[in-house]
């Protein structure tokens, strides 16, 4: 006869499900990517993010080439070396960063993966949809990320995708950013207001994206709007056609992956690509949004030349705003 005790006791938790073995993509041993049956998060255009304990690994996304030819096997190719070289560069970031405020904790970083701590509120444009934003907590996400992208700034890393999708909600609702793969990283004592890519200076798009983030987190809904060329807009996504239009540049100054022994074009085998940017013939009213000022100067044309001048703002602003924001500041000592 079973005691009560016995008879209250839940069942097992039934067994994981088996690993997935996915021919699609190569794994960091150069077969078939293997991946636990509740390991899966995401997958973007140059990277997979799997569960790994109480961390997440990101890998490159390298994908199978066997049986493919003609146009499939050079585009695949192609998507291939750029998902390596994203790879690379968001190791190369991770190991100037080391420990930083506002940035996802990194814990390794190599050829083979990058072991990041895990997210569970997931990234802050799916966060918005879902939750209800306070005064205060608004008031905090907006310092966090200034302050942020100015110290990554001051690191000489511009972001060049700066949007909420690529920012992710910690347990205690604090922001993390994320995913810089794609960043412009720079020599160590570079000029960054002169930093290049596709021939438009690169801090002009983070401070335009920056704008966008600080909307988005007044109105509690991720907007955005990318800043075009004259007569070009490459399509990123499609991934064609990449080592034409993805040239980074420094006033004549070759590049991080050139001083790491990555040979790329000179500049001056580098067709001159100045197309002016075109800014949005309307943008939305930004009067009673939190910072709307400051917001509608990031997006003119000839408004903020540096985030040193939008975190000087953003910090008199705030204090305005709310006096728990110095407290709040008190554990980032302006500089």
């Amino acid at each position: 006869m079973s005691t009560p005790s016995q008879s209250l006791r839940p069942p097992p938790p039934p067994p994981p499900p088996p690993p997935m073995i996915m021919n699609s993509f190569l794994g960091p041993n150069g077969g078939p990517l293997v991946v636990g049956g509740n390991d899966w998060i995401s997958d973007g255009l140059t990277g997979i993010v799997l569960r790994h304990g109480n961390a997440v690994l990101k890998i490159p996304k390298v994908r199978n080439t066997s049986g493919l030819s003609g146009y499939d096997l050079l585009t695949s190719r192609h998507l291939n070396e750029y998902s390596l070289r994203c790879h690379d560069t968001e190791v190369q970031v991770y190991k100037r960063l080391g420990r930083l405020s506002g940035i996802i904790e990194c814990f390794s970083a190599s050829h083979s993966g990058i072991k990041l701590m895990y997210m569970r509120n997931g990234n802050l444009e799916k966060y918005m949809e879902r939750c209800h934003t306070s005064h205060h907590l608004k008031i905090q996400w907006i310092w966090t990320i200034v302050d942020t992208v100015y110290r990554l700034h001051d690191k000489r890393i511009v972001m060049l995708d700066l949007a909420a999708r690529n920012i992710l909600v910690d347990e205690d609702l604090s922001l993390k950013l994320c995913d810089f793969g794609n960043v412009l990283l720079l020599p160590a004592h570079a000029d960054i207001s002169k930093a290049q890519r596709d021939g438009l200076l690169s801090v002009e798009q983070d401070i335009y994206d920056l704008g966008w983030i600080l909307y988005s987190i007044g109105i509690e809904r991720a907007c955005h709007s990318r800043l075009t060329r004259e007569y070009l807009e490459t399509d990123r996504e499609a991934g064609i056609r990449i080592d034409e239009y993805e040239q980074d540049t420094f006033n004549g100054v070759e590049d991080v992956e050139d001083e790491a022994g990555c040979a790329n074009e000179t500049e001056a085998e580098r067709e001159p690509t100045l197309w002016p940017l075109v800014w949005p013939h309307s943008l939305p009213d930004t009067n009673g949004i939190l910072c709307g000022d400051i917001i509608r100067k990031c997006w003119e044309h000839i408004g903020y030349q540096s985030t040193a001048q939008i975190r000087d703002d953003i910090y008199a602003a705030l204090c305005c705003e709310s006096q728990e924001f110095q407290l709040l500041c008190m554990s980032s000592a302006r500089v």
